[in-house]
């Protein structure tokens, strides 16, 4: 474990440099987020969690020799590492659920088309495929879809190995799963978390959107009101 033995902290450099892709197709965004799911699991594969976790706890409680609090140091950094995978691989299924619901709005709209329109859509789970990509004969590819359960069973794991889910290691995922849950009352949690630590314009303006999701319509005036003070450069009089 110490030397990365099962090369784990190589796969999860692999599915980060694939978070520094740039593209705006949407057959390759699928792609790429389908890869980092793909690595994801193999990075778990080899990690069995209920393992990891439980020997923590026995070293955690064992007396605290050199040789123990070298295996504890190790599985720290372990920890931290399937943390992140995990972190990746939860925004991506969010990501990739709600391409799915835009995916199916664009079904409902495309579905009034006339028989004369020429470019008529095959719509999948998560990216539309035009008639124009797919070879004679063929049918359009298939394409895993995700569920609102799939991002569950990455939250339950994460919560295994964090105490804090508003960690800063982990807010990310946190943020995009109490958003597919409409959550607002979790998100907003996390962004009061975030501006505690680094007061920014744009967590500030996140906060007053769920206020405004949440019907506090008080405090999201109130916050509105308070924007120029406390953002004076961002002011502008004209």
């Amino acid at each position: 474990m110490a030397n990365d033995s099962t090369n784990t902290r190589v796969i999860l450099a692999r599915m980060r440099a694939l978070d520094k892709s740039t593209t705006s197709d949407a057959h390759q965004q699928w792609e790429r987020r389908h890869r980092q799911i793909v690595l994801a699991d193999k990075a778990l594969a080899v990690n069995e969690m209920s393992v990891l976790t439980a020997m923590r706890a026995a070293f955690n409680t064992a007396r605290q020799t050199p040789d123990i609090r070298e295996c504890v140091k190790i599985l720290e950094t372990e920890s931290a590492t399937l943390l992140n995978v995990l972190v990746i691989k939860g925004v991506t299924i969010c990501e990739l659920i709600d391409g799915q619901s835009v995916s199916m709005q664009n079904a409902e709209e495309t579905s009034g088309l006339s028989a004369s329109d020429s470019s008529e859509c095959v719509i999948t789970s998560s990216v539309i495929i035009t008639d124009e990509t797919l070879t004679n004969g063929s049918t359009a590819p298939t394409v895993p879809s995700f569920t609102i359960s799939d991002a569950d069973q990455v939250y339950e794991e994460m919560c295994k190995l964090s105490a804090d889910p508003y960690d800063t290691k982990v807010y990310k995922f946190t943020e995009s799963y109490a958003l597919l849950h409409r959550h607002y009352g979790l998100a907003l949690k996390v962004y009061c978390k975030q501006f505690d630590l680094l007061p920014s314009r744009d967590v500030w303006d996140k906060m007053i959107k769920m206020f405004n999701s949440l019907n506090w319509t008080h405090i999201e005036k109130q916050y509105i009101r308070n924007t120029n003070a406390m953002f004076p450069k961002d002011y502008r009089l004209f």
